[in-house]
């Protein structure tokens, strides 16, 4: 298990983001920061936090596992109780849920992870020699490689419930015509040199706040990368890759400076890959390389323009309507199933609150005698209103003041608070990125992907 963290600066405000890189299965669901259970896994991650502890105690802390962003939390989360007072730290004491649409891994995913970076990694290998032997015939004919520097950069927590797009790709066309009218670049790093792909159409990117204009394929690398899980699917990619493209020219196109943060997409450069994949980099990196390739210049439209090209993390078996979420409709945003991703464990997720806390974040008095009852439920059997005592909440607004992973939930009453149990994690429009890999397994292709989740859109061409 490697350990390494970095410092991200938006204004005034600095976040700390812990990567955890896993090479052996660990069981997630075992471990609970909360009642600092002492495992193998928080063993280590105490460890690290206590040697960096005079630079960690200094902001809040992101922890990234394999990629995956968890959640926010603070020092005394993690560090055994007997140290939760080392230093000044003013965070001690405070534990805070994440509240945006942070990816979360599934333990499926987990388990089959050293099978397939094992194959992956030898066809990475097979790759990486080919390339070799290009190189060296290129040098030796004269032919000019291009390369280009890559700025190191750290990711946003400034998330937003609807980032993230979709687009477009011409059903008619082939991975093979995508691929035979591809061209690419070597950009370099410390220990290698490491294939990119060149469109020739460029976005401007604000990286930390250095603008710099990079192709927006090489762009999309770097989305996909950040955005869903390496490990999934090659077709869940290959819509992952569109969705993120759709996104980015919408924007470009209407004058939009991209931000390297949730806000709108999050973009990883090569060294924060190898951070997060480890060993597992060449397989990884290739996989998302090949599916944003065979996709290249693809986006999604509806009528002939980009549509808004929103997803989520997991579904609690369907997708919903933007109406509940941002007071607007769009045709192709539907209440679709989604019951690839339905059952699985990694979706549901319990968390307690005390009666203050609720009270406080609520902005109500909420006490044991308190009643809660749902009044209504949306198209994607979610909580549309709900009514706490006298004062009634619109189902996201709720789940926004409390925190929750998703407007579908149950609440039980205990003596001290509140224990709620939600189910899938995100808005719940748009395409649930594990909905999407849990088609793709079940043999799916990514036009089948999109055209389920966004019904009535066209595939066409930037």
């Amino acid at each position: 298990m490697q350990i390494t963290h970095n410092i991200q600066k938006i204004g005034s405000k600095e976040t700390i983001y812990i990567y955890v890189t896993i090479e052996d299965v660990y069981e997630f669901g075992d471990e609970n920061f909360s009642d600092g259970k002492y495992t193998n896994f928080l063993s280590r991650l105490r460890k690290y936090v206590k040697k960096n502890f005079n630079e960690l105690g200094k902001a809040s802390v992101v922890l990234v596992i394999n990629g995956v962003v968890i959640g926010t939390v603070a020092m005394s989360a993690i560090l055994p109780k007997t140290e939760e007072n080392i230093g000044n730290n003013t965070n001690a004491g405070k534990v805070s849920i994440y509240k945006e649409e942070s990816k979360v891994e599934d333990k499926e995913e987990m388990a089959s992870q050293k099978e397939e970076k094992t194959a992956a990694e030898e066809e990475g290998k097979k790759e990486a020699t080919a390339n070799t032997y290009s190189s060296n015939t290129k040098k030796t004919n004269n032919t000019k490689t291009t390369t280009s520097s890559v700025k190191k950069t750290t990711t946003n927590t400034n998330k937003k419930t609807n980032a993230t797009a979709t687009n477009k790709t011409n059903t008619n066309t082939t991975n093979k015509d995508t691929n035979k009218n591809s061209s690419t670049s070597t950009t370099s790093t410390k220990e290698q040199k490491v294939e990119t792909i060149k469109s020739g159409i460029y976005i401007n990117l604000n990286n930390n706040g250095v603008v710099s204009k990079i192709d927006i394929e090489e762009y999309i690398i770097g989305v996909v990368a950040a955005e869903m899980p390496a490990s999934f699917h090659t077709e869940a990619l290959k819509a992952q890759a569109i969705l993120a493209r759709t996104y980015a020219i919408k924007k470009a196109k209407a004058g939009v400076t991209l931000l390297n943060s949730t806000y709108h997409q999050v973009y990883n450069t090569v060294d924060q890959m190898k951070k997060k994949w480890g060993t597992s980099f060449n397989a990884y990196y290739n996989k998302v390389k090949n599916a944003v390739e065979s996709t290249k210049g693809k986006v999604l439209t509806y009528n002939g323009g980009y549509i808004e090209a929103v997803y989520y993390a997991i579904s609690n078996g369907s997708s919903e309507l933007p109406k509940y979420v941002w007071n607007s409709s769009y045709p192709y945003l539907q209440a679709v199933s989604s019951n690839w991703d339905k059952d699985l464990s990694v979706g549901k997720y319990t968390v307690k609150l005390t009666y203050e806390k609720v009270s406080k974040k609520l902005g109500i008095d909420v006490n044991k005698e308190t009643e809660f009852n749902v009044l209504s439920k949306t198209e994607g059997n979610r909580i549309a209103e709900i009514k706490v005592g006298e004062t009634t909440f619109e189902g996201n607004k709720f789940r926004s003041k409390l925190g929750l992973r998703s407007t579908d939930f149950e609440i039980t009453k205990t003596d001290v608070g509140l224990t709620i149990t939600t189910h899938g994690y995100g808005h719940g429009i748009g395409m649930s990125q594990y909905g999407a890999n849990g088609a793709a397994k079940a043999g799916y292709t990514y036009k089948q992907i999109l055209n389920h989740y966004y019904p009535g859109t066209m595939l066409g061409n930037i």
